[in-house]
């Protein structure tokens, strides 16, 4: 199994987030980067994701008013559509169940009273997940959070 490693890994979805943020020239985004994490691998790479967004906005690379880094389960789910830009960093855990700091933000996303491409039409996302690609059911839970998103209307930046 490979670990992530830092920065490194973060770098291609900062990009993400730029191009999304160049969508949104004239005005600075806020970045939401939110991470499930089991083990703390995938909170790693979120705060390293969110240094680099930082760093980029830092030497004008990337129009951004903030960047928050923070738990599914301790982020307001019912703000997500008033966000543009979210970055989602996330594993996979036991038979392909959600980290345990992301269950409380899984069972909201996944309600069937959530409208159907109208719930996030302004949302630009991106999905990262994290494990062992020896599993069966790697990255099930990055692929699921994926679709649901679009199926919610947001779009994808990757």
């Amino acid at each position: 199994s490979r670990q992530l490693r830092g920065a490194s890994e973060a770098r291609p979805l900062a990009m993400a987030a730029t191009t999304a943020a160049a969508k949104h020239q004239d005005d600075p985004q806020e970045v939401a980067v939110l991470f499930g994490s089991q083990t703390g691998n995938a909170q790693d790479v979120a705060e390293d994701l969110k240094r680099q967004i930082c760093r980029s906005a830092k030497y004008g690379r990337l129009r951004v008013r903030s960047c928050t880094c923070q738990a599914l389960d301790d982020f307001d789910v019912t703000t997500l559509p008033l966000r543009t830009i979210a970055i989602f960093v996330t594993s996979t855990t036991g038979q392909g169940d959600p980290p345990d700091n992301m269950r409380k933000f899984w069972r909201f996303l996944c309600r069937k009273s959530l409208p159907l491409r109208t719930s996030l039409p302004d949302l630009y996302y991106a999905v990262f997940g994290l494990g062992d690609s020896s599993y069966p059911l790697y990255n099930v839970v990055a692929r699921k959070l994926y679709k649901r998103l679009e199926d919610l209307g947001a779009e994808p930046m990757v």
